[in-house]
């Protein structure tokens, strides 16, 4: 009798396994790395504004 199926089966189930595994730790990695990233800008909400209204209008 041949162990050829077996051995087949185990192989894949093997290397299915480390695979997955692989993949699914380097989607978990950047996932918490856009995760950790700080928003790209962030604006002081007084620096846009204008104490010399007058000089923005055309009066």
């Amino acid at each position: 009798m041949s162990n050829a199926p077996i051995l087949l089966i185990e192989v894949f189930l093997v290397l299915g396994s480390v695979l997955g595994i692989g993949f699914w730790q380097l989607w978990s990695l950047r996932r918490d790395e856009e995760r950790e990233q700080p928003d790209e800008e962030v604006t002081d909400p007084d620096e846009d504004y204008d104490d010399d209204s007058s000089s923005t209008r055309g009066t």
